[in-house]
Formats: C-alpha cells, sequence, structure tokens
C-alpha cells in the first residue's frame, strides 16, 4: 500500500478569519511593495551570508534563505528556521510493521 497524507490544521475561527486573513493579505501586499531591491533579488548581504553560513557548514541559496540569514545577522531578535531539504523522498516503508490502528486507519482512508 502507498499513501502519503501531507499534515493539515486547521486553525480556530479566531485567527483564521476573514478580516483577519484580509489584514494578511494587505499587509503582505504592502511588504512586497516596498521590499528592495526587488522580490527575489540576489542581495551583497544575502551573497556574505551565504558564504558565512557555507563556512559554518550550512548550505542556504541566495535568493530566500541567504536574505533570511541575512537578515539574522543584521537583527539578533529574528528566528532563522530553514526547513531547506533538497534529499529526495524515502521509498514508502513496510506496511506490516505499522501498528495495527494505523493499518486499519490507512485502510480505509484508502477505500473512502
Amino acid at each position: 500500500m502507498r499513501w502519503r497524507q501531507p499534515c493539515t490544521h486547521v486553525p480556530p475561527e479566531t485567527v483564521a478569519n476573514e478580516a483577519v486573513i484580509t489584514q494578511l493579505a494587505s499587509d503582505t501586499i504592502e511588504l512586497l511593495r516596498n521590499h528592495e531591491p526587488g522580490y527575489a533579488a540576489v542581495t551583497p548581504a544575502a551573497t556574505s551570508a551565504v558564504a558565512l553560513a557555507r563556512e559554518l557548514g550550512v548550505k542556504l541559496e541566495t535568493t530566500y534563505t541567504g536574505r533570511a540569514f541575512a537578515a539574522l545577522l543584521a537583527d539578533a531578535d529574528v528566528l532563522f528556521w530553514d526547513t531547506y531539504n533538497s534529499a529526495p523522498m524515502p521509498p514508502p516503508g513496510r506496511e506490516d510493521l505499522l501498528p495495527p490502528a494505523l493499518r486499519e486507519f490507512l485502510a480505509r482512508s484508502l477505500t473512502t
């Protein structure tokens, strides 16, 4: 059996409602309009940050993670959380090794 289910989380209405989403969209558009030198552009700070990260054994690219790491270096009050992973997905494991309840759940999920 091959089955992959992405994780899904439904937030409470207090944080996911039309007013909040509209404000987030508006704020995002404003940030992108005022983002210099432009969205997805490589900056000298990003290039330097990528070089420093490489010396520390961390692989970054210059467009997104490099710019984020440059922001971290410029302002210590930034959380840098890099989820980059270029490794291929491993093959599915053996179904018979799953706990019985999980095997039953997956079997039901595939038939509905």
